[in-house]
């Protein structure tokens, strides 16, 4: 108790001209109150966002699975079309623009190879 009132005691100008100077863990402790919620807020969005990168990864696997039997239904087709989308690393950074044609070289494969062998 006697160095909290020794530390009080110290703050208080002697004089009336004396001016009382922060030490440099009073600036550390406004900063870190400062600073301190939105860290967390930020930490807890990144959070909430690969949680939910995980939750459609898992909800896209799940409808294929159970659509498996049945792959000309509205659902597996659905989720086939967005595999590309949910796995691919340019949706975990948002550039939803990296490769828009991709899909053409893919298309001009030969159709007799595949067909009618």
């Amino acid at each position: 108790m006697s160095r909290v009132l020794s530390f009080l005691s110290m703050q208080q100008p002697q004089t009336i001209g004396e001016v009382v100077r922060p030490h440099w863990y009073e600036y550390v402790t406004i900063a870190a109150i400062v600073l301190g919620p939105i860290l967390a807020l930020l930490a807890q969005r990144a959070l909430d966002w690969l949680r939910k990168r995980e939750e459609t990864q898992k909800h896209l696997y799940f409808t294929l699975m159970s659509t498996r039997v049945v792959f000309q239904a509205t659902e597996h087709v659905q989720a086939l079309n967005s595999i590309d989308v949910v796995f691919s690393a340019d949706a975990a950074s948002g550039d939803s623009g990296a490769r828009p044609d991709r899909w053409r070289a893919q298309a001009r494969a030969p159709v007799d190879e595949f067909c009618y062998a």
